[in-house]
């Protein structure tokens, strides 16, 4: 597997807006009754007065993107900021667009004039016009791509060709295989998942590397008679033949006879889910039929059964209708249960308020872990708590570098541990002890039942995607809820435990302090490349994700979506250079 980076260039497209004068000289070319067209041969004394910005993906309204009229100015333009007339700023724009209110059909601009002076034709004024100053600013971006490699591995005089030929492939892609025997060689079978493929197969790309093995044989004498073996065994297979006269069918080859058998597999279901559907009625019904069929080879002479025909049909037809009937009794009881064991909420929220005027804030949790056992328990938080938190958290300073926000990790970690966890433990410890748990598996049932809450993403500023400039937040934010105005964009664990809203870092500095607390040895890892925040843990385990701090593998956790185990990590953050040690 290969983790292929572009780098992506691209401009980001800035806007001022704001009142453009200047000095503009031409001569008359149309009279009006209140107004003269002049041309602009030159322009001289511009000042741009700014009155609101526009950063990108922002448009300014006032600009007709079907109809743009743009204006030839100096390099460098006088631009007044705040009102400050006394400390201009020269600056210089990609464009100059003029505001389409300004714009007549005939890309004329119109606006008001003054201090006019005439000398013949020649005439001279000061415009002012709404303008759009552009200024561009060029900016890149890193873009991955997972693809896959195809790897051979001849054994004989031979070799495997690949078409189309290349180092890695993307997902999807299709390719095709070829054994090449060498001038003294012939092609034997492939290996493994290939083995009963021709000497030339297509195969798709999926999301994992494959591995082609192809034996091959000299063209000798022994090379012919392990060939003769070979298809001495394929003719056998091809020519085994079977004949039962007490069974009453024949089979010609192995096929046929396989195809016999799954005849006779699928007859025997359908009797099954016919004695499911009828049950005992179903036997009683055959004993009738039975005993019908043997009067029926009573000679006409001796016996008349004509009126047992109706008698037959009478008792299918009361037959059909118990069985339609138990089988509708049957699904509803079925769809009854399906519905009771679907409509249990992931977890239930109530808060229950004490005698000293707190709340505790609860919430009834059901999941299952990686073995799908089932748990259930109530999460229990009080208000003091949660709010001795956010203060806590809401006094740390801002995070301005990684060591600052590592520290905010420590401090929230060291808040927490002596009481936030307190009532929650108590329950988990029951649950280990009702199940007899083991070390590994009870953090495997701590992280899958914070695995199984639903993803919130949390931000100290607004929710609104198009408020970030970074494509990983505003993608992020367009798919997945959030909580918004969270100061520093992380939840102490007592918040956390408040409401069970919480992203990657609330989730894993939450789990960090709960599986602390019963003596794993855990970190928390960060990358900034992946705007990511995964659990690690000192396991033993062999798994391919992990990191090696002083000396010790880490097995990388994730903790945002469900089933991932430790030590597997999703492949779209799988690259562990990027993957750098917050807590330990």
């Amino acid at each position: 597997m290969k983790v292929i980076e572009k780098i992506i260039k691209y401009d980001d497209y800035n806007y001022v807006e704001g009142i453009l004068q200047f000095k503009a000289y031409g001569k008359k070319t149309q009279d009006f009754t209140h107004a003269e067209h002049f041309s602009i041969d030159s322009i001289s004394s511009v000042r741009l007065e700014v009155e609101q910005k526009y950063l990108a993906p922002e448009i300014p309204p006032g600009i007709n993107k079907y109809k743009v009229s743009t204006l030839s100015l100096p390099e460098k333009i006088p631009t007044i900021v705040n009102g400050d007339y006394s400390r201009p700023f020269g600056v210089s724009y990609d464009e100059i667009i003029v505001d389409d209110s300004f714009v007549d059909g005939n890309q004329n601009i119109i606006g008001p004039r003054f201090n006019s002076t005439k000398n013949g034709s020649e005439l001279n004024s000061t415009v002012e016009i709404k303008v759009y100053g552009l200024i561009k600013i060029a900016k890149e971006r890193i873009e991955t791509e997972v693809q896959f490699e195809v790897n051979t591995i001849a054994h004989g005089p031979g070799s495997i060709e690949v078409v189309p030929n290349q180092e890695s492939y993307r997902s999807g892609d299709k390719i095709t295989i070829k054994a090449i025997p060498n001038q003294k060689g012939v092609f034997l079978s492939w290996r493994d998942n290939f083995e009963v493929y021709p000497k030339a197969f297509d195969v798709t790309i999926s999301d994992y590397d494959i591995t082609v093995e192809a034996n091959f044989l000299e063209d000798d004498k022994s090379s012919k008679n392990a060939r003769s073996s070979i298809q001495r065994g394929q003719d056998f297979w091809k020519n085994t033949s079977y004949k039962s006269k007490s069974l009453g069918f024949e089979a010609n080859g192995c096929w046929e006879f396989i195809g016999w058998l799954f005849t006779a597999i699928f007859y025997i279901f359908i009797l099954v889910v016919l004695i499911s559907i009828f049950g005992k009625s179903l036997f009683i019904v055959a004993g009738i039929v039975l005993f019908f069929w043997l009067l029926s080879l009573i000679p006409t002479e001796v016996f008349s059964w004509r009126i047992f025909h109706w008698l037959l049909g009478f008792g299918l037809l009361i037959l059909f209708i118990a069985g339609a009937t138990n089988f509708m009794n049957n699904f509803g009881r079925y769809r009854s249960d399906r519905i009771k064991e679907n409509v249990k909420p992931v977890f239930q929220t109530k808060e229950i308020e004490n005698e000293n005027t707190s709340i505790d804030y609860t919430h009834h949790l059901e999941w299952k872990d990686y073995d799908s056992i089932p748990y259930e328990l109530d999460v229990v938080i009080n208000s003091d708590l949660v709010k001795n938190a956010t203060i806590f958290k809401n006094s740390q300073p801002n995070i301005t570098t990684e060591t600052s926000y590592n520290r905010l990790l420590s401090n929230l970690y060291n808040k927490a541990k002596k009481d936030d966890y307190v009532r929650l433990l108590e329950q988990l410890d029951s649950i280990q002890l009702a199940h007899s748990i083991g070390p590994q598996q009870f953090a495997e049932v701590m992280v899958s039942m914070v695995q199984s809450i639903p993803y919130y993403a949390v931000v100290e500023n607004s929710c609104n995607p198009f408020s970030y400039q970074d494509p990983v937040i505003r993608a992020l934010l367009s798919e997945t809820p959030c909580e918004p105005n969270i100061r520093h964009g992380i939840k102490a664990p007592a918040e956390f435990l408040m409401n069970l809203k919480g992203d990657c870092d609330t989730r894993t500095l939450f789990l960090y302090g709960l599986l602390k607390s019963r003596g794993y040895d855990v970190a928390i890892f960060g990358s900034k490349k992946y705007k990511h925040s995964l659990l690690g843990i000192a396991l033993p385990l062999d798994k391919p994700h992990f990191k090696i701090i002083n000396n010790k593998k880490y097995y990388l956790w994730e903790v945002t979506g469900k089933n991932f185990t430790p030590g597997v990590i999703p492949v779209e953050v799988a690259d562990l250079k990027y993957w750098e040690l917050n807590l330990n």
